[in-house]
Parts: C-alpha cells; sequence; structure tokens
C-alpha cells in the first residue's frame, strides 16, 4: 500500500513471449490495482489475489500465506 510512483514492467512482452502462461498471483490488493491500471486481463489467463507477503500482513499466518500461495502451483 506504500507504493508511489511506480513504473510498470513490461508485462505485455513478457506474456506475448510466455505463451504457455495460465495463472498470475498479485502480492496482495495493490499488486492486483496496479496491474488493473496499466494492463488489460488476458481471457486465457487465470488470475489469483494473494495474502502479502509483506511483515505488515501479520494478521495472516505463515502457515495461510504458504496455503494460499500454493495455490500457484496446484492450479495449474
Amino acid at each position: 500500500s506504500a507504493i508511489q510512483d511506480e513504473e510498470p514492467n513490461d508485462l505485455n512482452t513478457f506474456i506475448s513471449k510466455h505463451k504457455h502462461l495460465k495463472i498470475i498471483g498479485f502480492n496482495g490488493l495493490k499488486s492486483e490495482s496496479l496491474y488493473d491500471k496499466y494492463f488489460i486481463r488476458k481471457p486465457n489467463i487465470q488470475y489469483i489475489v494473494l495474502p502479502s507477503s509483506s511483515p505488515a500482513n501479520a494478521s495472516t499466518s505463515f502457515e495461510q500465506k504458504c496455503k494460499a500461495w500454493s495455490q500457484l502451483i496446484t492450479n495449474k
């Protein structure tokens, strides 16, 4: 949430070069909102909002974060 004056990476080129990309995981709600600000979601890609890995996100236990982030592997 403390991100300011962001500059997006060239994700369109990255996505176009990785044709087998199936899932994009967002590290919290802020990263999702920034993605949506600069990019259009592709219909063939699944998008998952994950709990932030930031230490400021202490309300979510490490175990809960690991379980949520494992979706990136199990949702192939």
